[in-house]
């Protein structure tokens, strides 16, 4: 309903589902659990877990309608992200020119 309100409104949606969670977080020993969730039982598999659900999320975002959709950044390696789930500097340009060839068109010199 959302995409739907915006377009009526003259308002272009952009999706942009990010990185793979799947290459970037799941396995990355970067991933660690922080004090509190550690104290409720969270473990670095579980937010591994959680990367790899949110990678399933990430592969139906393409059927939502009426936006511009920018697939998930396949190139993602576990060095783009410094702490298992953040990008670091060179990883969000990396991203950007990523996104940048789904969403800009480029001049002809």
């Amino acid at each position: 309903k959302i995409v739907d309100l915006a377009n009526s409104k003259g308002v272009p949606v952009i999706v942009v589902a990010g990185y793979n969670s799947r290459k970037g977080q799941v396995g990355n020993v970067k991933q660690k659990p922080n004090s509190w969730q550690l104290s409720q039982g969270i473990t670095q598999e579980k937010l591994w877990g959680m990367g790899e659900k949110y990678y399933q999320i990430q592969l139906k975002q393409k059927n939502i309608k009426g936006a511009t959709y920018v697939p998930p950044w396949d190139d993602v390696t576990h060095g783009d992200l410094y702490d298992g789930l953040h990008l670091t500097w060179d990883g969000n340009k990396k991203m950007a020119d990523y996104i940048g060839k789904y969403l800009f068109v480029q001049k002809k010199p």
